[in-house]
């Protein structure tokens, strides 16, 4: 089963808001690294666990 839950703590949140589950860390955002860390393993599984023909994968090359 492919789910997912975010806990947005008190902010509000509406269909449509963009959801960055981790990236480079600049912006202060979750890394593959931190995820890892967390749940005892490598950032590799992170990144690749996510994905399937009904994930859509989208590239923002202005997080470079």
């Amino acid at each position: 089963m492919d789910q997912i839950v975010v806990d947005c703590g008190d902010d509000e949140v509406r269909p449509g808001d963009v959801a960055t589950l981790f990236g480079p860390g600049d912006g202060g955002e979750p890394t593959a690294d931190d995820w890892a860390a967390a749940i005892g393993t490598i950032n590799y599984e992170i990144v690749t666990r996510i994905g399937s023909s009904r994930v859509e994968r989208v590239y923002d090359e202005a997080a470079r």
